[in-house]
């Protein structure tokens, strides 16, 4: 989604899922660490580069506008009442579980009462 009008963005959100909220909110969040990120390596060029002055600040508009659409997507979340513990169970839970026997961390979902895998490997039960 590319709006960068805060009106035009509100109404989309508005009409968000619950779930889309909240995968909207950490895609921009992950472009924007990406993008301060780039524009971090790319400061150390920027003295033999005038070009590479413009791209950086091409990313700081675009950052400000991914901040402005994260700061509704808050909002509409906050105005639905969204905890932060139901945006967390929006899917399987991963804990770390310790299997004592060998001493190796295995992860799997809380929702389950199935022991960990006695091998060592991974496992996530759906």
């Amino acid at each position: 989604m590319d709006i960068n009008d805060k009106d035009e963005w509100t109404q989309i959100v508005a009409s968000l899922g619950d779930h889309e909220l909240r995968a909207e909110r950490d895609r921009l969040i992950n472009s924007i660490q990406h993008l301060k990120r780039s524009n971090d390596e790319l400061e150390e060029f920027v003295k033999d580069d005038e070009e590479l002055q413009e791209v950086i600040d091409d990313n700081n508009k675009v950052i400000g506008n991914q901040e402005m659409r994260i700061s509704v997507l808050k909002a509409e979340i906050e105005k639905r009442g969204i905890s932060h513990e139901q945006e967390e169970s929006s899917g399987p839970k991963i804990e770390e579980i310790t299997d004592d026997t060998n001493n190796a961390t295995q992860t799997a979902p809380q929702e389950t009462s199935e022991p960990p895998a006695d091998d060592g490997e991974t496992v996530i039960h759906l």
